[in-house]
Formats: structure tokens, sequence, C-alpha cells
């Protein structure tokens, strides 16, 4: 398709059809231009954050790697029409989201990898470069949904295409509307004149997936969780696991100066903030019993430095081993089985912890 422009109604000029020479080029591409992945048709306003390019994984590098400041994770495969193996692109880019999600169940070594990539391409760590891209503060929020939808396996796949056959079209449909799977495929058309560019990206299978999600229970739509949510969730576990949980949860709410109920789509978080330590959340409590310890989250290294100290002192069921300089992108997790069998503990040392710091806010 050409496009014909004129300049104050005269000298009328054809733009023809440029193409990308090679996938390389369209991966560049993205990285600079991420607007190309038209995820403002998918939610309203959206904006995607391309975080890394070649994200490695055990089925072979990811192309791009991509957040919103919901949370929500963007897996990225480039193709280019006249690649033999574009038939294959779909199988190939939920192969990735597969390795994605089965060997970072730690979302700390997820977090790590991140900065990595983050300090290579924007010199300067992830939570920098997402608060600053998003224009926001506070990722707190944002991260524990990254968190959550990396462990829930609930990842986005995008296609990224120079043309777009009509079986592949036809194929996003289908899967999007007989499955609980997001998957989009976006063309480019791409013009040059002088020193100009044009992309026009369109967007298919958005509007398949908006249609299941208004009518179909099982496509789970990100909401507010709150106390009775949460309280409900709990009790669908058998009762000596509601017991742990709840005592941890009412534990938090009793002590805490702020309760935050995360936006997990199948599961409810809670994060609790205790402002004479910290003004985030240093840890967070899940419906299903797991928890996790935001070292990432706590302002300083030398209040990072100390409350792994504490634990370690204090737990006697497990050690953080973290050097002083890799705490700001750690989130270990305590998994169900060691909450469920030390829950008393657990609110022990928690509450001598936070006990010190009412003490130097009452002085």
């Amino acid at each position: 398709m050409a496009i014909v422009f004129r300049k104050n109604n005269q000298n009328a000029e054809i733009l023809n059809e440029s193409k990308f020479a090679q996938e390389d080029s369209m991966q560049e591409y993205l990285i600079s231009n991420p607007e190309i992945v038209p995820i403002y048709e998918i939610e309203e306003d959206a904006r995607l954050l391309v975080a890394a390019r070649e994200f490695s994984t055990a089925s072979g590098p990811i192309d791009a790697l991509g957040f919103d400041e919901h949370g929500n994770i963007y897996v990225i495969e480039t193709k280019l029409f006249k690649n033999p193996d574009k038939r294959t692109v779909l199988a190939q880019v939920m192969d990735y989201g597969a390795a994605l999600w089965k060997h970072h169940a730690d979302s700390s070594g997820f977090f790590d990898r991140l900065d990595e990539y983050s300090y290579k391409y924007f010199d300067q760590d992830f939570k920098e470069k997402f608060c600053s891209f998003f224009g926001i503060e506070d990722a707190v929020e944002a991260f524990d949904n990254i968190k959550s939808n990396l462990e829930d396996g609930s990842i986005k796949f995008v296609v990224l295409m120079d043309k777009l056959d009509a079986r592949l079209k036809d194929l996003i449909s289908y899967i999007n509307q007989n499955s609980k799977f997001d998957i989009y495929a976006v063309e480019l058309d791409f013009y040059k004149h002088n020193e100009f560019e044009v992309v026009i990206p369109k967007l298919y299978g958005a509007e398949v997936r908006k249609e299941v999600s208004s009518r179909t229970a099982y496509v789970q739509k990100r909401g507010k969780w709150d106390d009775q949510s949460f309280r409900e969730q709990v009790g669908e576990l058998p009762v000596d696991q509601q017991r742990a949980i709840l005592a941890i949860y009412d534990w938090a709410v009793n002590k805490s100066d702020k309760i935050i109920f995360g936006t997990g789509a199948t599961r409810a978080t809670v994060n609790p903030r205790f402002f004479g330590f910290n003004k985030n959340s240093f840890f967070t409590l899940y419906s299903d019993g797991q928890m996790s310890i935001n070292f990432g989250y706590i302002d300083t290294v030398d209040k990072r430095v100390e409350l792994m100290q504490f634990l370690n002192k204090e737990f006697g069921f497990m050690k953080f081993n973290y050097k002083a300089e890799e705490l700001i992108s750690q989130y270990p997790v305590i998994d169900r089985g060691k909450v469920f069998a030390n829950y008393q503990k657990i609110i022990d040392t928690l509450d001598k912890f936070t006990a010190k710091f009412k003490e130097k806010e009452e002085l």
C-alpha cells in the first residue's frame, strides 16, 4: 500500500512502503519505539516499557520482554514474513512464556536479571527505569503484580511482524476465544521518506479478548481485594492452613499502620506498612499462605541489612545470604509449607522487629 501526501495543497508525493531488512532491525526499532506495540488498544492509556532484548530462557532468548504500569508482563516475538518458521511463531512465543514461568518461580532471581538488562540498556536499575518511564514514585503495587503474574504464569504474548497472513489471524482469534491465553499480533506498515519514518501498527486479537472478558467467568479481571475477599479466599483452604494464614493476617491488621491489598488476578495479597521502619511494605502475605520478604522495597541499604540480619537471627528455619548491594533487588519467597509449620515463630519475629520502631516513634 502506498501513502500519498502533500504540503501546502501542492506537490503531492507517493510514499511507498518499505520493509525491515532483518529481524534485528525490528527488535532495535521496538526497543527505541515501544509505542509500535499499541497496547493502548487493549487497555486505554496503557504504555509499554520494553525492559530487555534477547532475554535468555531455557527455551531460547525472548526477543523483547515488556511491562505496563500495572505490572502486566509481555513476551514479544518479532518475525519477518519471509522467515520460514513464522508458521510456528505462536508455539515459540508460548514456549518462551512457559520457560519464564517455570524457571522464575522465585521472583528475586527474575528481578536480579531485569536489573542486569536495565543497566545494560538504560544505565539504571529496573525499579528506577520503571518509575521514571511511567512517571511514578512508588512501584510497590506494580511490582507485587509482576511477582503474582510471574508465579501464576499470567503472561501476555505479542507477535510483531511486517505482514500477517489470514491463517495466523484466525489462529490467534481461535486461541483467545477458547482459552485463558492473551495472544496478540501486530502488523507493521513501515514507510520512509528522506529523514522521516512512518510506522502504522495494526493490532489483532484485542477485540476477541475484550468480548471473552465481558462474557466468561473464567477470565479473571484484575481488581482490588479487600478484607472480606481475602478471608473468603483463605476460607477455601484446609482448616489448619486457614489458622496459620489468618493468624499472620490478623496480627498485621492489628499492628501495622496501614494495610494495602494487591490487585492480582488469582490470589489476594496483603502488604502491611509500618511507617516507623519504612514507607513501603517489607513483607507480603498471599491468600494461599506464601510470603515474600521485600528487601527491594526498603529505602536504604542499612535498613535492608538490619532486617536481613534480624530475620537470620530470629527465624531459625531459614537464612537469607545476600550481599548488602544485592538486597535492592531481592524479594525472597517463604514457601507455604514453611509458613504453615512456623507461623507463630514468624509472628513473634515480626512483632519483635516492628516493636523496636514503635518505641522509637513514641520517644
